[in-house]
C-alpha cells in the first residue's frame, strides 16, 4: 500500500501527503461544526425575530460583507 501510494503521488514526501489529508478532514469537520451552529443557534434567532429584522438581515449582511 505504501508503496502504491509513493508511485502515485510521483516520489513527492509521503508525509507531506498524509498531512494534507489530515490538515482536510480537520477543516472539513470545523466547517460542518460551524455551520450547524450557524443554522441551530442564529438562523433560529432570527426567525424569531419580527419582521422589521426579517426585512433588514440581508443589507446588514451584505454591508458586513
Amino acid at each position: 500500500m505504501k508503496r502504491y501510494l509513493a508511485s502515485a503521488v510521483g516520489g513527492h514526501d509521503l508525509r507531506l501527503l498524509t498531512a494534507s489529508v489530515a490538515t482536510g478532514v480537520l477543516v472539513a469537520l470545523v466547517v460542518a461544526l460551524f455551520e450547524g451552529l450557524a443554522q441551530s443557534v442564529a438562523l433560529e434567532w432570527l426567525l424569531d425575530q419580527n419582521l422589521v429584522v426579517l426585512v433588514a438581515a440581508p443589507a446588514v449582511g451584505i454591508l458586513l460583507a
